[in-house]
């Protein structure tokens, strides 16, 4: 048995290496078909029929997994066309039907769970394929990802995500450069202030891959924080968490988004106050340094795109933004919330799958189930979501650190949204697995085999 500093002593760049690199070699394969297919369509079919193919001759659960994940940035494009449903969507069907043969028995209450989901979602649906394919599933994914999950296996998934979210990043950066690419993202513009005689004066949001920078800030803010845990675990070396992080800062600014500024300055404020108090000087200087480089781009407009946070939050002061700090959400949420209570049977049982919303998208995950399901409909789901964290395995220490995530859930729509499931995942995996303390008796029996070991030894 090994004791906890010999554990956290080898899995130094653990990320990397419990990487299978004949997996990554599949995956890069994957991306490189899914963008030339956006480039010349034909390919698109081949991805298609490849992804499916490495999914399902797949052996390994952490190795389907680990495919999803890296996929997982890549699906906005990942279609035949710009306007069709993703062939991801497809995918996670594939990717189901395979934890499920291998692990062939489901728990009983989460059983129960899902089966009334299931029941309650198609009674009333409006019979949208896809969008109902992707409501079924995502608890059901969630389920098989967190079910299956352990501490090496967590390690590994992420790794894959993080590559995924990043070249997702890359790619949006070169979206002028790549034929067609621009044609399957619809970027969104904001305004920053009026000019006389030329009106509004806009910058374009950066958003990766995702066609809303809101989204996208999430996953960013995700890798972000998985990538202090990693170094805290010491699963990382300095030189690849400060590569992680200062991407995840730079893309993060980039989107202009409001919740991802306040979050990642939480985190970072979190973040240093360890360094400190673990006395890591050289990483304290190195975040101090890219921080304040940051907050020079932002306060100073150097770069516009850096300048959009600040500039929305002076206008939001200022006045100039209606909508205020919060961009509308208050004034959503009160509308919502009048709705609930002058219609208390549509609070009870939703517009159902594929009708649409009361009125806009709720910017806020509770109103967005209730809006869909209603009241019966987000029970059954918090009761599937708690199955859920309950069967997940429990594996030395979690990190309450994941949990600035969930705040994030609750400027946004995510009822629809094809990567909710697996941000979930990450964050339930993280909140109960961690490095395994050892017990006193380990140790004792770890000294014990020491002293057998040298005493044999000494007799040969």
């Amino acid at each position: 048995m090994q004791t906890v500093e010999t554990i956290i002593e080898s899995n130094d760049n653990r990320v990397i290496n419990n990487f299978n690199y004949t997996i990554l070699l599949k995956v890069v394969i994957g991306m490189i078909l899914i963008v030339g297919g956006v480039v010349f369509r034909p390919l698109m079919y081949v991805a298609a029929i490849y992804t499916a193919a490495i999914v399902f001759l797949s052996k390994s659960d952490a190795d389907i997994i680990s495919i999803a994940f890296s996929l997982l940035s890549l699906s906005p494009i990942f279609k035949f066309s710009p306007n069709s449903s993703s062939v991801f969507t497809y995918l996670e069907i594939l990717i189901v039907i395979k934890l499920l043969i291998s692990n062939r028995k489901i728990e009983a209450k989460f059983l129960v769970g899902i089966v009334l989901f299931i029941i309650y979602v198609l009674a009333g649906a409006n019979f949208d394929i896809s969008t109902t394919i992707k409501t079924i599933m995502m608890p059901i994914i969630l389920y098989l990802i967190c079910r299956n999950m352990n501490y090496e296996k967590l390690t590994v998934v992420s790794g894959y995500y993080i590559i995924g979210v990043f070249v997702g990043s890359v790619l949006g950066v070169c979206r002028a450069w790549i034929p067609n690419l621009n044609s399957f993202i619809s970027y969104k513009s904001v305004h920053l202030s009026m000019v006389e005689g030329r009106g509004f004066e806009t910058a374009v949001r950066f958003s990766g891959l995702w066609g809303d920078p809101n989204y996208y800030s999430i996953h960013l803010f995700l890798v972000m924080t998985i990538g202090v845990i990693f170094y805290f675990r010491k699963q990382v070396s300095p030189i690849i968490f400060f590569f992680v992080y200062g991407l995840s800062v730079v893309f993060g600014s980039m989107t202009g988004s409001k919740s991802y500024f306040l979050m990642a300055a939480i985190l970072t404020i979190i973040f240093v106050f360890c360094l400190i108090h673990y006395r890591q000087m050289s990483m304290l200087i190195g975040v101090s340094v890219l921080s304040g480089f940051v907050l020079f781009l932002l306060l100073t407009g150097k770069i516009d795109l850096f300048s959009t946070v600040i500039t929305r939050l002076n206008n939001a002061n200022s006045g100039f933004s209606k909508s205020g700090l919060t961009t509308g959400r208050i004034e959503l949420l009160q509308y919502y919330l009048n709705l609930f209570a002058e219609r208390p049977i549509k609070f009870l049982i939703g517009n159902g799958i594929a009708v649409g919303h009361s009125y806009r998208h709720p910017h806020n995950t509770l109103i967005d189930y209730l809006d869909v399901l209603g009241l019966i409909g987000s029970v059954l789901s918090c009761y599937v979501f708690a199955s859920v964290y309950k069967d997940t395995p429990r594996i030395g220490k979690g990190n309450i650190l994941i949990a600035l995530v969930i705040p994030m859930f609750f400027f946004l729509s995510m009822f629809y949204s094809i990567d909710f499931c697996f941000e979930l995942a990450l964050i339930v995996c993280f909140l109960k697995q961690g490095v395994v303390e050892p017990k006193d008796n380990d140790v004792n029996s770890d000294a014990e085999e020491s002293i057998n070991i040298k005493t044999e030894t000494q007799r040969k």
